[in-house]
């Protein structure tokens, strides 16, 4: 084993643990240094050394097949703690204990029982995983954290086709058309749980419109996604794709109700726009598409050391300037060095980033080539290919832990999403926090600044309604509301339907 080594610099000495006290040999163990991030690896023994710089840092530990914790924590829901190292400083018998990872494994057919290639299949709990059925319509979707999980399946474009006579819709395990009457899957450490699922047949509709530019356009190749967000990841599928005509028109068929994105690609130009689809058809959509530009940026911290976040995501977005509403953009990972690169971006779009893909991380500060900009928008129409983004993000705010039960007292495990009780000055999804519970019902959100708050507990599959400010408006009378101070956490216990 092998540490940096330097004459002011702190040791740790520990070992590494899977939940059951084994020692875990070749795992990853890291601390949070801005800018470096030293790393060993452990022995046979599970054993580790290293050294880093002073003062308060994090440290996690990870392998391939196991869930990445902080030092602290047994789940997600823990609280990470940090160690104060002095120079020159030993701290021993440092434990880091590692979860083993799940998975998921089924099959899919249809209403004749026939298998089904290329289903999209989506496991939504504490994680959102992806993956897609095989010839025989057999699927896994792996590296599961432990808990509850539902399984949700969109049937192929070429299932709902202008020659298909069923038209199928989004499925749950074992074969609902509602996330409510679904049967919710277990996941434990180390195991694969086995679902089938049979889609169901329902209304769809067809999608038309134009797709328009400044001059004239190559015909353009049009796609419907939906998005999924939770957890550190993001999920985008695509639902239905079509060509436009020589004029621009398109239609999509067999689209089943629901919140989706339109990306049209014509030659170099990009475009999309947001899209609603209910019981009837949706006709007249316009995407305007352009060459967009690449925006790039840098990321500070207000304080020095930065935050013990697993990962900081980046969400972009285009907005209406009317009314703020975001509409579906871009989701990506900021590297270690605190850089990001957005491409093709166009018209006006809303910054926000989240530590562990979870809650908001402030913006202090931003700059576009040196100019202040105000609330996280910024105006691409005017800027130049790569233009140069500085963002300082805050380290402040208060944590809201709890449980969820049934009015049993059961524990249960849905989403919990805490809203700003402002709705007049809504940024989404700035003022929005959520997190899929750990199995039993525990939950804990961070960075939440001074003022006043709602919760809901939500189903964890309610497509695209977590960034949704007209359903937040809508479902608040039936939140919880709370109160946040400076410095002071808050305990929160919520009940589930």
């Amino acid at each position: 084993m092998q540490g940096l080594r330097d004459q002011a610099s702190a040791t740790i000495r520990g070992r590494v643990l899977s939940v059951d006290g084994l020692p875990v040999s070749g795992a990853r163990v890291t601390v949070a240094d801005p800018g470096r991030e030293p790393s060993v690896t452990t022995d046979d023994g599970g054993l580790f050394e290293i050294s880093v710089p002073p003062g308060r840092r994090w440290i996690r530990a990870d392998k391939l097949g196991f869930m990445m914790l902080y030092y602290g924590q047994q789940s997600r829901a823990d609280e990470p703690k940090s160690l104060s190292l002095a120079p020159g400083s030993v701290v021993e018998s440092v434990i880091l204990v590692l979860s083993a990872l799940g998975a998921i494994e089924g099959r899919v057919v249809d209403t004749k029982g026939s298998p089904v290639e290329g289903a999209h299949v989506l496991a939504i709990g504490a994680d959102i995983v992806g993956g897609r059925t095989n010839d025989l319509g057999e699927f896994r979707v792996p590296r599961l954290a432990p808990s509850s999980y539902l399984v949700r399946v969109l049937p192929p474009c070429s299932f709902n086709d202008r020659q298909a006579e069923t038209r199928y819709v989004e499925t749950f395990a074992p074969s609902s058309v509602s996330a409510e009457s679904a049967t919710p899957i277990i996941v434990t450490p180390a195991a694969t749980a086995w679902t089938d699922v049979v889609l169901q047949s329902g209304r769809s509709v067809n999608v038309s419109g134009r797709v328009v530019g400044a001059a004239a356009l190559p015909p353009a190749t049009v796609r419907l996604v939906v998005s999924f967000f939770g957890g550190n990841t993001s999920v985008h599928l695509e639902v239905a794709h079509a060509e436009s005509t020589r004029d621009g028109t398109f239609i999509l068929r067999g689209v089943p109700p629901g919140m989706y994105t339109l990306q049209c690609t014509a030659g170099s130009m990009f475009g999309d726009s947001g899209v609603s689809v209910g019981d009837g058809p949706v006709e007249g959509v316009v995407v305007r598409v352009g060459n967009g530009t690449t925006l790039n940026g840098q990321i500070d911290f207000d304080q020095a050391g930065g935050i013990p976040c697993r990962s900081i995501a980046l969400r972009s977005g285009r907005v209406d300037s009317s009314d703020r509403d975001e509409r579906q953009g871009q989701f990506i990972e900021v590297d270690r060095s605190g850089r990001f690169r957005l491409e093709q971006v166009t018209g006006r779009q809303l910054l926000s980033f989240r530590c562990d893909g979870q809650y908001p991380l402030p913006i202090k500060a931003m700059s576009v080539n040196g100019m202040a900009v105000r609330d996280g928008v910024i105006d691409t129409t005017p800027l130049a290919e790569g233009a140069s983004v500085r963002v300082t993000l805050g380290t402040d705010g208060v944590a809201v832990r709890g449980n969820v039960t049934t009015a049993d007292g059961e524990r249960c495990d849905p989403l919990v999403v805490i809203v700003r009780d402002e709705p007049d000055t809504w940024t989404p999804p700035n003022d929005f926090w959520w997190e899929a519970p750990a199995r039993g019902g525990e939950f804990h959100l961070a960075g939440l600044s001074p003022g006043r708050y709602f919760a809901l507990v939500e189903p964890p599959t309610r497509q695209g309604r977590r960034l949704d400010a007209l359903y937040f408006r809508a479902a608040e009378p039936r939140g919880t509301r709370f109160s946040v101070s400076s410095g002071k956490e808050v305990r929160l216990d919520l009940k589930c339907d």
